[in-house]
């Protein structure tokens, strides 16, 4: 009998039934990217598999940012332009447009205030990621500590508010829609469609870009520490009083702790309300702080931190480095 050849191992990746009626997890809707620059925005429910659509998008040769976190890639530049209201994000924007032809960014929650913000960007398209309530809610279990039931609730409830920000976008505005169960499984596939959706042609950067894609990561594991405490230490107005907002991922308000020049000037209740947090469905709004700083602060260079007074963890963009040119207790 003729000896059977055995069975060529496949690259299960690339290895989807050739049939018209495979699922390729993928939905495409709104217009065609435009020929000249683009603004990629990598958005979705947050833990839905946006850190993968960002590897997929940065393998593909889109600019990410410089400044961004290596494990999730997360642009901390823009993440910080996107919470202000100053005119630092219109700033972000014009020079960014001057660097790159065509650029992008990952924000997981910017759907819940990205509708108002879309024609501040040049051109822009959407990739959004979406995964199983379960393994959402598991997630966010593991990474802040939410009570299993909540977790599944608040995981229902932001993929509906998600799918409300779809149904609102600009009829012809590029969408792409990724499933992040299917990504895994077909990882050349994913690649291939991502590179599809921003008219990518380019064999090497489609296969980087699948090798970009990994199941089981064990640093994006290490980076799931129960956060204690988020906000933002935003500046100090005036040489007096020091601004920001925190809250716990609850959505319940928190007690800061402020240290001046590396001395503890006291604790206080974050509890003022803010309505652009309310806009952008920051909990309830009233995560706020407005604290008088000006009897500690000095003629010159001045450190404030603030923390979680029960914890010590700190707001992100603290210490805040303030300059004080003149100031009136220095000269008595």
């Amino acid at each position: 009998m003729p000896r059977s050849k055995p069975p060529q191992k496949t690259d299960s990746s690339d290895a989807h039934p050739k049939h018209p009626y495979f699922n390729r997890g993928c939905l495409r809707f709104g217009g065609a990217l435009t020929a000249g620059p683009n603004t990629l925005i990598v958005c979705g429910v947050a833990r839905s598999g946006t850190s993968m659509a960002a590897k997929l998008v940065e393998g593909l040769g889109i600019f990410l940012g410089e400044r961004k976190d290596p494990v999730v890639l997360e642009d901390v530049e823009m993440a910080a332009a996107l919470e202000k209201d100053d005119g630092s994000l219109e700033h972000l924007i014009e020079q960014r447009n001057r660097a790159h032809q065509t650029w992008g960014f990952k924000r997981p929650s910017a759907y819940k205030y990205l509708l108002p913000l879309l024609p501040k960007f040049r051109n822009p398209a959407i990739v959004v990621t979406m995964r199983d309530l379960a393994a959402i809610s598991a997630r966010n279990v593991v990474a802040i500590g939410m009570d299993q039931r909540e977790a599944l609730e608040a995981a229902l409830n932001e993929s509906i508010g998600l799918l409300s920000f779809l149904r609102q976008l600009p009829p012809k505005l590029p969408v792409l829609l990724m499933s992040y169960e299917k990504s895994l499984l077909y990882p050349g596939d994913a690649a291939k469609q991502v590179a599809e959706f921003l008219g990518i042609d380019n064999p090497r950067l489609i296969a980087r870009a699948k090798s970009a894609i990994q199941r089981e990561n064990p640093a994006y594991w290490g980076s799931a520490r129960k956060a204690t405490i988020q906000g933002w230490v935003a500046r100090v107005k005036d040489n007096k009083t020091l601004l920001g907002w925190a809250k716990h991922p609850d959505d319940s308000q928190v007690t800061v702790r402020i240290v001046v020049n590396d001395q503890d000037i006291g604790q206080f209740q974050a509890n003022v309300e803010r309505p652009d947090l309310r806009a952008k469905n920051i909990g309830h709004g009233s995560y706020g702080f407005a604290i008088d700083v000006s009897e500690h602060l000095r003629s010159g260079p001045n450190t404030i931190a603030v923390m979680d007074a029960k914890t010590n963890e700190e707001l992100r963009n603290s210490p805040l480095n303030v300059a004080v040119r003149h100031h009136a207790k220095a000269d008595q």
